[in-house]
């Protein structure tokens, strides 16, 4: 005998059809929005730099202590425990602040404790701004690759991207090296630690400025509203420019991607939005 209430397979379906239809959903948003996952994929690489540039740049600024700090072990090591606390962390950061927001957060934190470094005088206040960077260091890297999973469309490039993202620390290690060679030529490990700080400032402004919150985050938070405007920062609203074969095409686009983003029922919040959506969603990908 039926009590009227929904059996729980069947509630787990329609769970799987709505992520199903938002997933989709996305996918239409972000392939009418050509150069989105460049820019995605550039900035997640410029900010896997920046840790390398943290991680490593100790390394290079020792010999100019002379000494005048004694041990360096504890300062080498600190950043270390700092990323080992960092990323255990991150999980949890990201579930309170999303994942873009703890990126930017991460990468601010990296470039303040690179300059607090400048003012250090002795090893337990070194070996401090090198754990508080090591913590911003562990805690970037989830985000990162988690920001890259779910924003970087079609999914047939997203491998390549991921690997480009990956392989961009070995280009933060040659960063480092080469903000480093003014030191062979007179510079100060403070002048060094302060040029270090700017690379992970220009990237938190770069994140911010081309990569949205996750929208699974947003979506699964209710912020619905909020989920539309960052969508609507990102992706383009509008054409612009001369006319011809190529912008018709552009406009085209865009006005595709107004209307997706502009419409109510993108991300359906009732039973009646649902039912629009699918059909919706049909003429999208159609």
């Amino acid at each position: 005998m039926s009590d009227g209430k929904v059996p729980q397979c069947i509630g787990a379906a329609e769970d799987q059809e709505d992520l199903d239809e938002f997933e989709v959903t996305l996918d239409a948003l972000f392939a009418a929005s050509p150069g989105f996952a460049s820019r995605v994929t550039l900035a997640l690489c410029l900010s896997n730099a920046s840790d390398a540039v943290e991680t490593l740049s100790l390394g290079f600024a020792i010999p100019k202590f002379d000494g005048s700090f004694g041990d360096m072990r504890l300062p080498a090591a600190a950043v270390f425990v700092g990323m080992l606390a960092g990323g255990c962390a991150a999980g949890a950061l990201a579930e309170g602040l999303g994942h873009q927001r703890l990126l930017v957060k991460m990468l601010y934190l990296e470039a303040l404790s690179a300059l607090a470094t400048t003012a250090a005088t002795g090893p337990w206040q070194l070996a401090l701004c090198r754990f508080s960077s090591g913590i911003a260091i562990g805690a970037a890297v989830p985000p990162i690759f988690a920001l890259a999973e779910e924003l970087i469309h079609p999914r047939q490039r997203r491998h390549r991207s991921l690997s480009l993202i990956a392989s961009s620390f070995i280009s933060g290690s040659v960063l480092v090296s080469l903000l480093a060679w003014p030191l062979s030529v007179g510079w100060t490990w403070q002048a060094f630690y302060a040029t270090t700080g700017v690379v992970p400032l220009f990237n938190a402004w770069l994140v911010s400025r081309w990569v949205p919150e996750s929208p699974t985050f947003l979506q699964h938070q209710g912020r619905r509203a909020e989920l539309l405007a960052e969508l609507q920062r990102v992706l383009p609203t509008g054409p612009t420019g001369p006319t011809g074969p190529g912008v018709a095409a552009s406009k085209q686009r865009s006005e595709r991607t107004r209307f997706i983003v502009a419409n109510s029922s993108v991300f359906p919040s009732s039973a009646e939005d649902k039912v629009l959506s699918k059909s919706w969603i049909r003429s999208i990908i159609s």
